[in-house]
């Protein structure tokens, strides 16, 4: 069945937006208007078919900028991103909200997309009270051509590389590592354009406005809807309980596993979870955990919480207090029922231990130096001591 395509663009006060209906070629076929008050709905022009949501947001509060970004992964890369952009706006950890767009091979900067999480929470609801659920949101600007790539043939070599549409008394601009939302005064100052209004740049007519923004939204090039706005399915992102939980079922559903198919090929995915659930067990609970069959140790401690040193209940303080510090994170845990707890931790500076001292302070834990030798050879840091406050 032939999919449709609704985009909606959202006014600046996020209570209203105009709904373009789209074909799967980008085609305009109808135009509506929605708002939340009064209520007025954005229908489908045919509602047996399957409709993709695409929400522009005022690009005007939704920064843009481009970052070198070296890591070994797409989650430490967006978590070095995030780090930088709550620094140059002096935010509180997690008083942002960071998405990074696709990475472009021969490309070494990313673009690096910031928003106020709360606003971003307001244009949902807003969408969500008429029955939107967008499954795409991007700033207004984002839906502009974006710039020629690196390595791109000769015949895009003449493309232009900063495009520009007037809408709503406003300039969307985009172009290379240039993309932003702005009133007209501002925005020139922004392209530095010459007093006789010369510039390399592409305006777009504003009659054909609609189908330019309309061609970006078959394709949209980044999506907002990550991290802690990314579509729920369930519970995604199950916490550690939750997966040693799952692991203790699989666990002793094996018998039947083993039972229902090829014995063979059952019998070493069986072994192969019995390994995992033992090796769980004795990180989780301590040396007295080998004692036990891993399936009653892990639904021991999901039943009583098994209160210890080497819980996740008390190891949880040590890992939010490492989590305070920017830049600190632990390289070696020793975890032994009954003993206090080591960790090398690194890299770490004087004031960064003084930080993790305080902040393990306040979740009741004390912290001491560990011995300055033997030093384990898997330690390029600072071994510490950790123990509880004693509690009656």
């Amino acid at each position: 069945m032939t999919s449709l395509i609704r985009l909606h663009l959202l006014a600046p006060t996020g209570t209203h937006a105009h709904c373009l209906s789209l074909d799967e070629a980008g085609r305009i076929i109808g135009r509506e208007t929605w708002s939340v008050d009064p209520p007025q709905r954005c229908r489908p022009p045919r509602s047996d078919a399957p409709v993709r949501d695409v929400l522009a947001v005022p690009g005007a509060a939704v920064g843009s900028t481009w970052m070198a970004i070296d890591a070994a992964s797409e989650a430490q890369a967006v978590a070095l991103a995030r780090h930088r952009m709550e620094g140059r706006h002096a935010s509180a950890p997690g008083a942002l909200h960071v998405v990074l767009a696709p990475a472009h091979e021969g490309e070494p900067e990313r673009q690096v997309l910031v928003v106020d999480p709360d606003l971003m929470q307001h244009w949902l609801d807003a969408a969500s009270r008429l029955g939107i659920e967008a499954d795409v949101v991007l700033p207004d600007y984002m839906l502009l051509p974006g710039p020629v790539p690196a390595g791109a043939d000769d015949s895009a070599a003449t493309a232009p590389a900063t495009t520009r549409l007037e809408r709503a008394g406003q300039w969307l601009v985009r172009g290379d590592r240039l993309a932003f939302t702005a009133e007209p005064e501002l925005a020139r100052l922004l392209l530095d354009m010459p007093a006789d209004g010369a510039t390399g740049t592409v305006v777009l007519p504003p009659d054909a406005g609609d189908e330019s923004l309309a061609a970006g939204a078959l394709q949209p090039s980044v999506n907002l809807l990550q991290h802690r706005f990314a579509p729920r399915r369930g519970d995604a992102g199950v916490a550690s309980w939750h997966r040693v939980a799952i692991l203790a079922a699989l666990l002793v559903l094996s018998p039947a596993l083993l039972a229902a198919g090829d014995a063979v090929r059952h019998g070493i995915a069986a072994m192969r979870l019995e390994r995992e659930a033992d090796d769980t067990a004795r990180a989780l609970l301590g040396a007295s955990a080998a004692d036990l069959p891993p399936a009653v140790a892990l639904q021991d401690a999901l039943d009583s919480g098994a209160s210890g040193t080497t819980t996740p209940a008390a190891l949880a303080p040590l890992f939010a207090a490492v989590g305070q510090v920017p830049g600190l994170h632990i390289e070696r845990l020793d975890a032994t029922e009954g003993r206090p707890v080591s960790a090398c931790v690194a890299p770490a500076t004087p004031a960064d231990l003084d930080a993790l001292r305080e902040a393990l302070a306040r979740k009741g834990l004390s912290m001491a130096p560990g011995p300055a030798s033997p030093t384990p050879a898997d330690c390029a840091g600072h071994v510490l001591i950790l123990a509880p406050e004693v509690h009656q």
